[in-house]
């Protein structure tokens, strides 16, 4: 997993850190069923509190535009993101997330790419 900030008037990036495999465990995970939701599970790192998250996804081009299934009522807070899921090879699934922060005060956007391997 990758994840940085990236400026929103010039570009640069900043806070780009990048996770290894080994930090992730058997409750990290992606899947895509046949009738159009798409399940994603994270461990959180300090708590080890597993969460769930379910998404409707639909073809969008050669990516897959993957949308919350529920409405979040964090949305509210000034904070959306939009996610993408790409195939990049017979096994591997990167899902693209960029958050945008509607307070102007947040200069950046904040980018994560998750690489899902099966």
């Amino acid at each position: 997993m990758r994840v940085y900030n990236q400026d929103i008037t010039t570009g640069a990036l900043s806070g780009d850190t990048t996770y290894q495999s080994d930090t992730f465990g058997k409750f990290d995970y992606v899947e895509f069923y046949s009738n159009g939701i798409c399940v994603v599970s994270a461990t959180e790192q300090v708590s080890k509190v597993q969460d769930t998250w379910e998404y409707t996804y639909a073809q969008s081009g050669t990516d897959f535009l993957v949308t919350p299934a529920h409405t979040d009522p964090y949305i509210i807070s000034g904070v959306s993101t939009v996610y993408t899921a790409s195939r990049v090879s017979s096994n591997t699934v990167v899902l693209h997330a960029v958050t945008s922060y509607l307070n102007p005060s947040v200069p950046y956007k904040t980018i994560t790419d998750s690489y899902y391997n099966n």
